[in-house]
């Protein structure tokens, strides 16, 4: 009985083992966030987050979330809802509403400052939605 189909068999394997799955989340990890500006705009607090993609692929934001502290004391949570493309290699800078806890006072401009964020970034794989944490710090100069 000769059987042609189990002569391909192995290379079927191959090609299922080096194809993979069509819907893999994209590496996050290589996406860096930096606080550029915490100011108040119409009496809202709001900070400006950039975002650089470093890698080779464009990466697609459902949502993001950042809980920002500044000099060690948290100043509010920033989220934003709305999609957001990363080229690879572009940065991108967001003004983003700071929600922030009663009675907290916000940098002034011209203010050297040490900030930490506690970063949630939201992607859509396939019909779920898949949450990164990570962690940036820094120091910037305000505006």
């Amino acid at each position: 009985m000769n059987l042609p189909w189990i002569k391909a068999f192995p290379l079927l394997l191959l090609v299922l083992l080096v194809t993979g799955c069509a819907t893999k989340v994209p590496a996050l990890s290589s996406i860096t966030m930096t606080l550029v500006d915490i100011r108040t705009e119409g009496g809202q607090p709001v900070a400006a987050v950039r975002y650089l993609n470093e890698s080779v692929i464009s990466i697609g934001l459902a949502a993001t979330r950042h809980r920002i502290y500044v000099n060690g004391n948290l100043v509010g949570e920033a989220t934003y809802p709305e999609a957001v493309g990363l080229a690879s290699g572009l940065p991108v800078v967001i003004q983003i509403p700071l929600k922030s806890p009663a009675g907290t006072n916000l940098p002034l401009p011209g203010s050297m400052i040490s900030y930490r964020m506690e970063n949630r970034l939201t992607v859509l794989v396939g019909d779920r939605r898949v949450n990164s944490d990570s962690d940036s710090a820094g120091s910037v100069t305000l505006p």
